[in-house]
């Protein structure tokens, strides 16, 4: 099929298109894709017809996969099958409070987390609607959705009788480098970024500097558990084509923490604004 090159996603997109035959019959030896063939072997999905490259990372490739049966994400995890259970149930929970949000999908073995030689792969649900890069601008009503959309993920999510996955591992997000952030703001200046580095050097600097004195005088025990969403950024959220709220997926980190990552994470997405 044809290739083409596109923007509006984690990284560039890279789209094949026109594909009728059995999944991605028919494009040689090409060692990704044979790999995605046999992963996708062990779903039932029906006449695959299209698939993207979402994000342009080798060490954690998302791929969009269009078909009869649905349109779905396959990406690559480290996470265990009893982390991704916890996981579904707890997506399942919030889909019947009304947020919308993924699914995974079971392989034909009922499992959630399928191996391939040395490698872990889950399959979500896809999530349609307008999703930003991690640098896009947002407008002042699409930030206020965001916020609001991160409100309602906190405000279901506080229906629940009991708190679910203590076990899931932190996502290296809640715990910023900010040294090696702060080092890396010098590239942001052509990203529409409207805060200068010293200024966004300063924020982080003081929020990280209230927060360590709060933790240290033991107040950080006293701020509430939830179930967060883990990396709840720009990259993470769809719009509908009003620029509403539409959903928050990628949930590989959500797990038992302080309501205040949540926010943090959002803030230091959202900064750029």
């Amino acid at each position: 099929g044809a290739l083409h090159l596109e923007g509006g996603l984690d990284a560039a997109e890279y789209i094949l298109s026109h594909m009728s035959l059995d999944p991605l019959k028919g494009f040689g030896k090409d060692p990704e894709l044979q790999e995605i063939e046999k992963v996708l072997e062990n779903y039932d999905i029906k006449n695959i017809k299209d698939f993207l490259f979402l994000k342009d990372d080798s060490k954690n490739p998302s791929v969009k996969i269009v078909s009869d049966s649905g349109t779905y994400v396959l990406r690559l995890t480290n996470l265990p099958e009893t982390s991704w259970a916890e996981i579904n149930r707890t997506l399942a929970f919030l889909r019947e409070g009304g947020f919308r949000t993924t699914a995974l999908l079971k392989n034909k073995t009922n499992a959630l987390v399928t191996p391939l030689a040395d490698k872990h792969y889950v399959i979500l649900e896809f999530l349609e609607g307008k999703v930003y890069a991690e640098y896009d601008h947002l407008s002042s009503a699409e930030i206020a959705e965001g916020a609001r959309g991160l409100a309602a993920w906190h405000s279901v999510i506080g229906k629940m009788d009991t708190l679910r996955i203590p076990s899931v591992p932190a996502d290296g997000v809640s715990d910023f480098d900010f040294d090696t952030l702060l080092s890396e703001m010098g590239t942001w200046g052509s990203t529409g970024i409207s805060l200068s580095r010293e200024e966004l050097s300063r924020l982080v600097k003081r929020n990280q500097k209230v927060l360590a004195q709060n933790m240290r005088a033991g107040r950080y025990g006293d701020l509430p558990d939830t179930v967060i969403h883990g990396d709840y950024q720009k990259a993470n959220i769809a719009y509908d084509p009003e620029g509403n709220f539409a959903g928050a997926f990628d949930p590989e980190f959500v797990r038992v923490e302080k309501r205040i990552w949540d926010i943090t994470r959002a803030l230091i997405s959202f900064a750029g604004n």
